[in-house]
């Protein structure tokens, strides 16, 4: 047996060892940020009890006249007032007091009591410090994304899953990278080539598909908030689809991100700037846009300047900028003033008038022998004044500023003339600490649907820790000095062990990482708002695969549009083919976007959205089983099944009809369900030609018709599978 002097100082000993494990930016900042720092934070001008806790300094500052009064006081429990008044039950000293409607929990305050024990330790944020790349895990892992998974995966007892079938690995990659599934002799291929390489093969082939740019721009349109229209009341049709081509044509040939990214903030202030850079920079004309009447155009004009603020944060830093407008930033080390700093760059482009296509900077562009006029950039001559608006009252001026950056991501640009072509080049200089881990969070996001940082549009303190910091700077460091190429971290991501894996779950891996942040298994995830309208028009055959060009209005109800008459952006559904293009070219009305496209979750691009919501609700299953273009796919998918020649049966059409929809033929259970449902279906329908005629739209249903109608069913069935919908 022990001697209990012994048995003590162990257990005091793994104490300590496990305080001396946490850490700030971990475990407590978010919870200070949370819960302490709108009254205890950076912003001066609110602080409560002339207390901040935001750093180390401020928070061991003597509080008020007493002795050895602090609000920290690292090592000492009796002593820290910080920990006094987390744990006391007075409900006039507790703290966060009751009338916030915030409280710490029991295991929030063990951190706290942990930390403080451990000396209080605090750290710079961790997304405002450079990245540096990291070691690679030596653990057998060839591939560097798979070595840091795995390493988080085996702390936790975990392990990646098997590699996931071929068939599910083509429809799963050729989703990713193209947004539809794939051709069935595609899969073929694939199927039969058993070279070592196959895979990889697969990846390039996917990655050089001109629809591979339409994916991509399906995400980078959100962010850049993309409309065809201008937006509040009058919601006036403008155009702008130059940009989103010249977007498209940019992921295409794959365009270096650091280009991309000064084309779209500055290209028309590049040396001999051609028309592509300069269309470019509808990038920032995206903005809404006040038409009409309105009297205050001042006041709109600089909403349109805040937003470009708030969008270029969104988008390149992961930053909330937008709370630093009225005040300094309450969670990130943001003032008002490095706010109207960076105004100052985004203040100098011309006041656009009332008809969006007629006035303001705007440059006309010959594409297929038309001659078409798009909105962009333009730097004024001379610069305009700017300065702080007093608690963000565009007409309350307070001091003057100069055009800067704030310090928390200006590596290199301070004490420097800066204009839109500076701060865009500083932003992808390789010095700034949020630009390449933002970019990367995303495109992890975009295949694993979850960041690395969960909080994707929120890099500050208020963002949540990353699930795996080190692979998150190995790969910013990686994309950095690959030249910014995002086809090869694109490859790269796609090609890992973890990537391929199955979906397929156990129990007791449910219980341990039920939100799969550890990645120890595939995602599975509903499709896309536009992939699901998409791809039953591909799987029908319906679909129009032409790339670029003006915006098309498929097929809405006309009451949608009944309120709107006088509109120049009323709504015409377009004729023939154009009915059938892909949902990238649908024709972006903001104030009423396009119905079945909303449903399913895409935003309406009033603003800029770096991350979509996702729900799921009744409404979504009666679209996809009752919606005219999706009915009109069903039908035209039976069609193509009873009209091929090569279908000679049932059995061999049912095949065919899941091979185009899922990637596989049908299990011999679901063969024969389907085949007896189609049989039943048939009766009925001999029985209710009513029904026939209401379905198929005809004024005499015959035999062909009947058949036509039953596997109408069918297809409408398959579209609608839960395997169909998802991306396993």
């Amino acid at each position: 047996m022990l001697n209990p002097k012994v048995t003590l100082l162990f257990i005091m000993l793994c104490v300590q060892v496990h305080a001396e494990k946490i850490s700030f930016n971990r475990d407590i900042r978010a919870i200070l940020s949370d819960k302490c720092f709108h009254c205890h934070g950076p912003d001066e001008n609110e602080i409560k009890g002339s207390l901040q806790l935001h750093s180390y300094a401020h928070a061991t500052k003597k509080l008020g006249k007493k002795k050895n009064r602090q609000a920290l006081y690292p090592g000492d429990l009796k002593r820290s007032e910080i920990y006094k008044r987390i744990m006391t039950e007075d409900e006039d000293d507790v703290m966060p007091p009751a009338e916030s409607h915030k409280s710490l929990s029991s295991g929030e305050k063990d951190l706290i009591k942990k930390w403080i024990l451990s000396g209080g330790k605090y750290e710079e944020h961790w997304a405002y410090q450079i990245p540096g790349k990291k070691t690679l895990p030596q653990n057998g892992e060839k591939h560097p994304i798979d070595s840091f998974i795995v390493q988080r995966l085996q702390k936790e007892g975990m392990y990646l899953s098997e590699k996931a079938d071929r068939r599910t690995l083509i429809r799963r990659l050729t989703l990713d990278l193209t947004g539809l599934v794939p051709e069935i002799k595609n899969v073929q291929n694939f199927l039969n080539d058993k070279s070592k390489d196959a895979y990889i093969k697969l990846v390039e082939r996917l990655l050089s598909s001109k629809h591979y740019g339409e994916r991509m721009a399906q995400f980078w349109l959100d962010g850049a908030r993309y409309a065809d229209t201008t937006g509040y009341v009058s919601d006036k049709e403008r155009t702008n689809w130059l940009y989103r081509d010249w977007v498209i044509n940019a992921y295409n040939s794959n365009m270096p991100f650091d280009q991309f990214t000064i084309e779209q903030l500055a290209g028309d202030m590049l040396p001999n700037a051609n028309d592509w850079q300069k269309i470019a920079t509808g990038f920032h004309r995206n903005s809404m846009q006040a038409q009409g009447f309105n009297k205050p155009k001042e006041e709109y004009r600089l909403k349109a300047v805040a937003d470009r603020i708030d969008t270029t944060g969104k988008v390149w830093l992961g930053l909330t900028m937008a709370c630093a407008e009225c005040h300094d930033h309450k969670y990130d080390p943001i003032t008002q003033k490095e706010y109207f700093k960076m105004f100052a760059i985004f203040n100098n482009t011309p006041l656009y008038g009332k008809e969006p296509n007629r006035h303001g900077e705007r440059i006309t562009v010959e594409v297929k022998s038309r001659k078409v006029t798009a909105q962009v950039m333009k730097e004024m001559e001379k610069p305009r004044k700017t300065y702080i608006h007093i608690r963000g009252i565009h007409d309350q001026k307070g001091e003057r500023v100069s055009p800067g950056v704030p310090a928390v991501f200006g590596a290199g640009q301070q004490g420097k003339k800066i204009n839109r072509l500076s701060f865009a080049k500083g932003l992808v200089n390789g010095k700034n600490p949020l630009v390449a881990r933002v970019i990367m969070n995303r495109l992890w996001a975009q295949f694993f649907n979850t960041g690395i940082v969960k909080t994707v549009e929120d890099f500050g303190s208020q963002g949540e820790w990353p699930s795996h910091p080190e692979l998150l700077d190995w790969l910013a460091v990686e994309f950095v000095e690959s030249g910014w190429d995002v086809k090869h971290m694109v490859k790269l991501i796609v090609t890992s062990k973890t990537y391929r894996q199955t979906s397929s779950i156990s129990k007791s891996i449910l219980k341990k990482d039920f939100y799969n942040r550890l990645l120890s298994h595939a995602p599975r995830h509903r499709l896309d708002a536009e992939q699901i309208r998409d791809n039953m028009l591909k799987i029908s055959g319906l679909l129009n695969a032409k790339i670029g060009g003006a915006s098309v209005r498929p097929y809405q109800p006309s009451f949608i549009d009944e309120n709107r008459n006088n509109r120049k952006a009323k709504w015409v559904n377009s004729k023939g083919n154009d009915r059938y293009r892909r949902s990238l070219y649908t024709f972006w009305q903001r104030m009423i976007p396009y119905p079945s496209l909303v449903t399913f979750d895409a935003p309406a691009r009033e603003i800029s959205c770096v991350q979509r919501s996702s729900s799921n609700t009744p409404l979504q299953a009666l679209v996809a089983m009752n919606d005219p273009v999706f009915m009109e796919c069903a039908i035209h998918f039976a069609t193509t099944l009873l009209n091929n020649q090569a279908l000679n049966d049932n059995e061999a059409r049912l095949s065919r009809a899941f091979e185009r929809a899922l990637s596989r033929p049908p299990a011999s259970w679901e063969r024969k369900s389907y085949l007896q449902t189609l049989a039943r279906i048939k009766a009925e329908l001999r029985e209710t030609p009513n029904d026939v005629k209401a379905l198929l739209n005809i004024k005499k249903p015959d035999s062909k018709s009947v058949q036509l109608a039953a596997w109408a069913m069918i297809t409408q069935v398959i579209l609608n599978l839960d395997e169909t919908l998802n991306k396993e």
